[in-house]
């Protein structure tokens, strides 16, 4: 889980500065991955996927959309007893927000901060979960 630190100006003319989470679980990686097969492959086929290689192999619409659900499929609550939790209402209103906007802007307009986002928020991989089928 990484933790994304946003200001934004809400509607009120208010500067309001949240604590936003995110994480994928291993099963979320998986969807995730088949869902954006095309985009993923070329991202695998770099060596070191640097921001400014991944920006050069794609188009901006590609790295919105893929960036866009990332963030819808990786935000989440963090609760008090420390679990994860995503809800399909809270990202829908976090989406719908301001906090939102100013944070995919901030992925958008930094090629950088987009690659670190997309690897903090990516799960260790369990051996366990690898198929073993015989």
């Amino acid at each position: 889980m990484i933790i994304e630190k946003v200001t934004y100006t809400n509607l009120f003319g208010e500067e309001v500065t949240e604590d936003l989470h995110f994480h994928l679980t291993q099963a979320d990686v998986m969807k995730f991955v088949m869902k954006h097969q095309a985009i993923q492959a070329r991202i695998d086929a770099l060596k070191n996927p640097t921001a400014d290689a991944v920006a050069e192999r794609f188009t901006p619409n590609q790295l919105i959309v893929y960036f866009d659900e990332l963030i819808a499929m990786s935000y989440g609550i963090k609760t008090d007893d420390g679990r994860f939790i995503k809800d399909s209402d809270a990202t829908k209103e976090f989406m719908a927000g301001e906090a939102y906007s100013a944070f995919f802007m901030s992925i958008i307009n930094d090629p950088d901060k987009a690659m670190k986002f997309q690897t903090g928020i990516m799960p260790k991989m369990d051996a366990r979960a690898k198929n073993t089928s015989t």
